[in-house]
């Protein structure tokens, strides 16, 4: 394949909705770490090849997810839901309904996504049998996005043999309401407008799908078994790091590279939640610039386009606002896409992270794409200089020719 695939987009060519398959119906019998293939197998689902088309996207998502932590993860095998019992046929359709309920009450689009859903084995045993609604012991289940499939590996664990399970589930997200750490044991939504939660509107890292909605916005399609020898959680990848090195001690070479990637893993995530971003003034940009972090209010919004586009069997609404921001040193032009129109409200303060320079007409525009993000932040104290609008300023592209 030419193309990692570790976006939503691309991980949405594998299933329509016609397509979608359920696990109602089998044993409720929890068996060993040897018959789970088997118990996968009685309640509908059916092993791929792993030369197909469909598998080969997986795996490849799978991998590429989990490159920066660990290159030793194994797809071993991968399960499609293809249960066609009474039970499917009651759980598809009421999908069906609720995708259509949902599509029509958000102008079209019911914001349908592929998301991950990691458990220990015999959680994922019950869902598979029953459905996510007869495992639940909280108010509401937390998904991973396509491209975000870290916290759900690390929410499931490995099994006897070693193998870990993780559910492809195809989710109805709807309208979505960022849920903070206060709210994040509500069991239904804090308004009825809204059909599920997410950490972050721009760029989300967690679906939330709340009990009162479980049930027909939650389908599984896929169960993805694989090996992560480093992903053990906190406890066992300590364990396992242990037992690495015992088994290398006879061979000095392979046991200092084997501690070297352990440290280096560690070294990169303390990094991560250690490092502070740099932030810049309003007044510091400049042309063909990127990689801005930068807190500014929101002087005026402006709704520049706002139509609907096809993408796939669904019609999405493509929202542009130029959105006039600043901080104490100067203003300039935001071109806001879709969801990041909603965030940028008169008077609010949001904080731009790794934002870029566009150019528009000779003039400077602030953005910022999918791998940036926008936040909503406290309100700021400080008082927009509004006298230097730095996309007013217009510039010349001049070619110099080396003598």
């Amino acid at each position: 394949m030419s193309q990692v695939v570790a976006e939503e987009d691309q991980v949405s060519v594998i299933l329509d909705n016609e397509e979608i398959s359920d696990a109602l119906s089998g044993s409720n019998q929890i068996v060993s770490a040897s018959n789970s293939f088997a118990h996968f197998l009685a309640n509908g689902f059916s092993k791929l090849d792993q030369s197909c088309l469909e598998s080969c996207i997986i795996q490849t998502s799978v991998s590429h997810n989990l490159r920066m932590v660990t290159s030793c993860t194994r797809v071993v095998a991968i399960h499609r839901n293809l249960n066609t019992s009474r039970s499917w046929q009651v759980r598809a359709h009421g999908f069906r309904l609720s995708m259509k309920a949902v599509a029509d009450k958000c102008g079209g689009d019911a914001n349908v996504r592929y998301a991950w859903y990691g458990a220990p084995r015999d959680e994922i045993f019950e869902i598979v049998t029953h459905g996510f609604s007869w495992s639940m012991k909280a108010h509401s289940i937390s998904l991973s996005p396509a491209k975000h499939l870290l916290d759900s590996v690390l929410s499931s664990t490995a099994d006897e043999s070693g193998l870990r399970h993780l559910l492809l589930c195809r989710v109805i997200l709807g309208k979505q309401v960022v849920v903070t750490g206060e709210s994040s044991n509500q069991f239904h939504p804090s308004s009825l407008e809204f059909d599920s939660g997410v950490d972050s509107i721009s760029d989300p890292t967690k679906y939330m799908v709340w009990n009162s909605r479980l049930n027909f916005s939650v389908v599984p399609c896929y169960i993805v078994s694989f090996e992560a020898p480093y992903l053990s959680g906190e406890k066992d990848y300590k364990a396992a790091n242990d037992r690495e090195i015992e088994t290398n001690s006879r061979n000095p070479a392979l046991n200092c590279l084997t501690q070297n990637v352990h440290r280096q893993v560690t070294e990169m995530a303390e990094s991560k939640s250690l490092r502070k971003p740099v932030f810049t003034k309003v007044e510091q940009l400049r042309p063909g610039t990127s990689g801005h972090t930068l807190t500014v209010k929101v002087v005026s919004t402006k709704m520049v386009l706002q139509k609907g586009r096809t993408d796939g069997p669904q019609v999405r609404q493509m929202r542009i606002a130029e959105c006039l921001v600043g901080d104490e040193t100067g203003m300039i032009i935001f071109t806001a896409r879709n969801e990041q129109v909603d965030l940028m409200k008169e008077g609010t303060t949001v904080t731009l992270r790794n934002a870029k320079i566009d150019m528009y007409k000779g003039s400077m525009r602030l953005a910022v794409d999918k791998w940036g993000r926008v936040e909503v932040d406290k309100p700021a104290s400080f008082t927009v200089k509004e006298d230097n609008n730095l996309s007013l300023i217009e510039y010349e592209l001049v070619n110099v020719v080396e003598e």
